[in-house]
């Protein structure tokens, strides 16, 4: 089990956000059995957004003619939206994986979804914040 952090409503129905990452997806598998393909495809791309991001950045300082070739072969940055519909089906867990779009203020149809994957990291072990606010 793991410690609730956060929780998304849909209606009636609460689906809690919990830490570490293994209870959430584990969360998340319980809720939704038959995306289980999609989770494990979340959960690797999660830690492979840091690698791209930081290779896309670091790409970005080289000079154009090299960086360009570069960074076609590196790929283009995705919606947060595109790559979850390309994850999966279901619009109630794209809209629980990218619940999180108002921490950064970027709606999922205009997010980088690599940006959007490493804020999800950083929030896996859930948020720290001073005592009375």
């Amino acid at each position: 089990t793991g410690r609730l952090v956060d929780e998304v409503y849909f209606g009636d129905d609460v689906v809690p956000i919990l830490s570490p990452k293994a209870a959430f997806l584990a969360e998340l598998r319980r809720r939704f059995p038959s995306e289980g393909a999609a989770l494990h495809s979340y959960s690797w791309r999660v830690l492979l957004a840091h690698v791209w991001l930081g290779a896309h950045l670091g790409l970005k300082v080289l000079p154009a003619a090299l960086a360009a070739p570069l960074l076609r072969a590196l790929g283009g940055m995705q919606t947060t939206q595109t790559a979850l519909e390309r994850l999966t089906g279901s619009p109630k867990l794209r809209h629980v994986l990218s619940y999180i779009w108002g921490t950064y203020g970027v709606p999922p149809s205009r997010s980088p979804f690599a940006f959007h994957l490493v804020l999800q990291n950083h929030y896996f072990n859930g948020a720290y914040y001073p005592v009375g606010g």
